[in-house]
């Protein structure tokens, strides 16, 4: 079980010194204050590969040192503990991530990236109303921002939030009019309503969009059958598979980048099996494989 340990007696002696030797018209809730007061996840890595448990305890101990110091602002203690909250996320090490996310957000709560990735983080794990009101704070921040337009959208629909879930769709639509994933998230919306006319419009659209989105035939299939196109679903049917639709979203996919080790093979074979192309996935998996032998993660997936 993923556990979060303070910080070594080291920091805590320092910290309290350097507190006793504070200023006293320095606000506790300070820049230099909440810097001081960081809290370093501390992992038992004993079973992880040695390139990852070599970087992961690098980025820890600067990040300690870091807040050890009196001249690290916010921003840079802000951006130290995030950095290492995306290490934790690429290695799925989730609440350890969770964890440095949410003291970046506190630390710098103006910045985009950290609302951001906690919402990500909550709406892969299912907690869809924290994730919701994530991508709210993160648009807050940067209101046209395309991917969290549609991550907050498909954490409506999950809510049976679908009047807002339209919104944030039909926003990424006059943002990029070639975005398949907003037009999926509205045919979602009418199938809820039934309207299957309106959905058939939306899902042919997105797969003229991306082609390779296979997945795409089997509701367009059922579309087309509940407003008495019998030809057209069964077309549809047999064209069926398992290619979701895709959209870029360089913050997610700057985390697979961190990766080292069979990590990195990992991660990439993780993108290329979601993205359909199962020979690139099969050759990074038997990368993971050579690289660290008792992963079992990596023969899992191979």
């Amino acid at each position: 079980m993923t556990q979060t340990l303070p910080v070594a007696p080291l920091a805590v002696l320092t910290l309290l010194l350097s507190l006793a030797c504070a200023k006293p018209d320095i606000p506790r809730d300070s820049a230099a204050g909440k810097a001081r007061s960081i809290e370093v996840p501390r992992l038992d890595l004993s079973r992880v590969e040695d390139a990852v448990r070599r970087q992961i305890e690098e980025l820890s101990v600067a990040v300690e040192e870091l807040a050890r110091g009196d001249s690290a602002s916010a921003d840079e203690l802000a951006r130290a503990i995030g950095d290492l909250g995306r290490h934790y996320h690429t290695y799925e090490l989730l609440s350890a991530a969770d964890t440095c996310y949410r003291q970046a957000a506190d630390l710098a709560p103006e910045v985009f990236q950290w609302p951001y990735y906690l919402g990500f983080l909550a709406q892969t794990q299912g907690r869809f109303d924290e994730a919701a009101e994530q991508f709210e704070r993160a648009l807050a921040r940067r209101p046209n921002d395309l991917p969290a337009l549609l991550r907050l959208g498909s954490a409506h629909i999950k809510l049976s939030q679908l009047e807002r879930a339209k919104g944030r769709f039909q926003q990424a639509l006059e943002l990029d009019i070639a975005s398949a994933q907003a037009h999926q998230g509205l045919a979602r919306i009418a199938t809820m309503r039934g309207d299957s006319e309106t959905a058939a419009e939306h899902l042919h659209k997105a797969l003229e969009l991306q082609p390779q989105a296979s997945a795409l035939h089997y509701p367009l299939a059922q579309a087309y059958r509940a407003v008495g196109e019998r030809e057209k679903a069964r077309h549809h049917l047999e064209l069926r598979g398992d290619t979701p639709v895709g959209f870029s979203d360089p913050l997610v996919v700057s985390l697979d980048k961190l990766a080292v080790g069979a990590g990195l093979h990992l991660a990439r074979g993780g993108v290329a099996l979601a993205q359909g192309r199962a020979s690139d996935a099969l050759h990074e998996y038997q990368q993971a494989v050579a690289a660290d032998p008792e992963n079992s993660s990596a023969h899992f997936n191979l």
